[in-house]
């Protein structure tokens, strides 16, 4: 009897859970025509524009009503992508993007203790050929070169150049070649030029006084003490001297250094272009990712793919997916800037999946049914012979004992 209700419970559990795992894969099962597809993020890169270390690249004023240097960047960058439904695009390197800069530098006459200072460099030919050209431009407007040195790479020059020709020497040292680098800074002077002749004045006026003190000694100590004072305050007079002279020369001529480096000349590269499919072959429905390397030319590139089954898309690094079964050509052409154009290809080979057979998809579902059932035999046995075996140990002693227990009254 036992037997019979574990052999019973196990078919019933077994059909039960039978029913349940094929009702799970019924609702699990995809659809056809699901597509495949994942959300990547776009690739923006910031432009980046700079003169150089110690470069300057904002307006700056020169104080007290002087001279006004304005430097001008303007910069210009484009990006732009756009993904259809079976098509995704994965992050790859950023593409080059256009830029244009432009230096503008307006600089007027001022009057006061000011002094300029300009740093200008300029990207030439031949450095040793324009540092003789900036050379002559200052012996030109009437100053001086303070200080040159050349190598075969670079060359610089310290020009010294009158205030009043400051303007149109600096004008002509930038035009030199090709400007990529400006800083100009001013120092207004007038408070320090002013104290320093001051300083002057009273130094000149204590040492006429010690002079005076000095020719009216009568003691031999006293005439030295003041001899010494007088030693010291001429010293004092030539450093505050040296002082206004260097002074009134940076005030005179404005200072232009200039750095020269050579141009270097690259010849293009041609263009071209590799394709890569990964995988090349599959059942439908198959996903491929495809990217394009390509090399030389001029950037940016413009890359645009046909897969062969009615849609196209442009980009260099990407997914799509084939549906349908069949043998597709994907080609994929890249044009630069300057119209140069290449193309690729490679041909994807989509089967259609396997179908089953009725029999043995019964068969299948026979397999499934009695292995479940068997499942649910020996899960029900698991529960109900522990259950049995406490009955036979406890309950039938204990009803058998009971009995004899009876009958011994009845007897009695």
């Amino acid at each position: 009897m036992l037997l019979v209700i574990i052999i019973a419970g196990g078919v019933v559990v077994g059909l039960f859970d039978n029913s349940h795992s094929a009702q799970m894969n019924n609702s699990l099962a995809p659809t056809a025509g699901a597509s495949f597809g994942m959300a990547l993020p776009s690739v923006s890169t910031p432009f980046d524009s700079s003169f150089g270390v110690g470069q300057a690249s904002s307006a700056t004023t020169i104080g007290n009503g002087g001279t006004t240097v304005l430097t001008t960047v303007t910069m210009a960058a484009t990006s732009s992508a756009t993904q259809p439904d079976t098509t995704v695009v994965k992050p790859n390197s950023p593409g080059v993007q256009s830029s244009s800069q432009t230096t503008t530098t307006n600089v007027s006459g001022s009057s006061g203790f000011i002094e300029f200072f300009s740093n200008v460099t300029v990207r030439v030919s031949s450095p040793q050929t324009s540092l003789s050209s900036a050379m002559a431009i200052a012996y030109t407007y009437g100053g001086y070169v303070a200080y040159s040195s050349y190598n075969n790479f670079s060359s610089i020059a310290v020009l010294r150049i009158p205030a009043a020709n400051y303007p149109s020497a600096l004008s002509q040292v930038e035009s030199l070649g090709n400007l990529t680098g400006f800083q100009s800074n001013s120092n207004d002077v007038s408070v320090q030029y002013t104290d320093l002749n001051a300083t002057l004045q009273s130094l000149l006026t204590e040492q006429a006084s010690l002079l005076r003190l000095e020719n009216k000694s009568m003691s031999l100590n006293s005439t030295l003490i003041i001899e010494n004072e007088i030693q010291g305050i001429n010293t004092q007079i030539n450093e505050i001297q040296s002082q206004i002279l260097q002074t009134r020369i940076l005030i005179d001529y404005s200072t232009i250094t200039v750095t020269l480096e050579r141009a270097t000349t690259t010849t293009p590269t041609p263009l071209a272009l590799k394709l890569i499919a990964t995988p090349k072959s599959g059942m439908a429905p198959l996903a491929v990712t495809f990217n394009s390397i390509v090399t030389g030319g001029t950037a940016p590139y413009i890359v645009n793919y046909n897969f062969g089954d009615g849609t196209s898309y442009q980009g260099e690094t990407l997914i799509h997916t084939f549906y349908s079964s069949g043998t597709f050509n994907v080609t994929v052409t890249v044009t630069d800037s300057n119209g140069n154009v290449q193309e690729a290809w490679t041909t994807i080979h989509v089967s259609t999946a396997p179908t089953s057979s009725q029999f043995a998809s019964f068969t299948n579902y026979v397999s499934g049914l009695l292995i479940s059932v068997v499942e649910g035999i020996v899960e029900v046995a698991v529960v109900i012979l522990p259950i049995a075996l406490v009955v036979s140990v406890v309950i039938l002693p204990f009803r058998n004992r009971l009995r004899t227990s009876k009958r011994e009254l009845k007897a009695d």
